[in-house]
């Protein structure tokens, strides 16, 4: 910050030498360019990475919830209270213009949801939805995954998904019963491990390349 603001690499006025300067002009130049947030200054960090492993695959499994932003607006924990806007479209914009620097760029692995791909859903898909339109017009190859209700163990306790899921279930089993299978299958519950498997799966599988895979073929 204090490079970007004085021309000077200094940590409270103080010379700092414990990065290369390549990197602290890198850091400066993003936050003159982008402004100044944590975001920003994550960005030299993930090019840097991915330019120095040059991946075949990049995965990208960002995302927030309106329940992890309410805790950390009541404790002030500013870290935690971004918006899908800053965490959800922000960083995994950072981690595909990373791979779009690339040659050859890798196939960028997207998770998704189920519902995206039209606006005007509610903040959650659309912000998923800003995504994959940014996605299919980056230039990079991509795999784009649509599960629908993600269920295990969590690290924060969600009661409405817990009330949810047992209810959406008994909803999808009575559809299936009336011809609505079709619908039923896309929005029906996946554990994280059988969701992890499946995105290795498709991952690997250059069939999968520039396409969506929706609930029903994650397995």
């Amino acid at each position: 910050r204090e490079l970007s603001r004085t021309g000077h690499a200094t940590w409270h006025g103080v010379p700092y030498l414990h990065k290369p300067p390549l990197f602290l002009w890198m850091l400066a130049l993003a936050v003159r360019a982008f402004g100044e947030s944590e975001l920003v200054l994550r960005l030299p960090a993930i090019a840097s990475g991915l330019a120095r492993h040059r991946p075949d695959l990049v995965f990208a499994l960002l995302g927030t919830t309106q329940a992890r932003m309410r805790v950390a607006e009541r404790t002030g924990d500013a870290e935690n209270a971004r918006g899908y806007a800053e965490v959800d479209v922000g960083m995994t914009r950072m981690l595909l213009d990373g791979a779009r620097a690339l040659t050859p760029r890798p196939r960028f692995v997207y998770l998704s949801s189920a519902g995206a791909g039209t606006s005007g859903k509610g903040a959650y898909l659309d912000a998923r939805t800003e995504v994959e339109t940014m996605l299919r017009a980056s230039g990079v190859p991509f795999t784009i995954a649509r599960p629908s209700f993600i269920v295990g163990d969590r690290d924060e306790s969600r009661a409405l998904e817990r009330l949810g899921v047992p209810i959406a279930g008994a909803a999808l089993g009575l559809l299936r019963r009336v011809g609505g299978g079709r619908v039923a299958d896309r929005y029906e519950a996946i554990t994280g491990e059988a969701l992890a498997a499946a995105l290795c799966r498709i991952a690997l599988d250059p069939a999968w390349t520039d396409r969506v895979a929706e609930r029903v073929d994650l397995g």
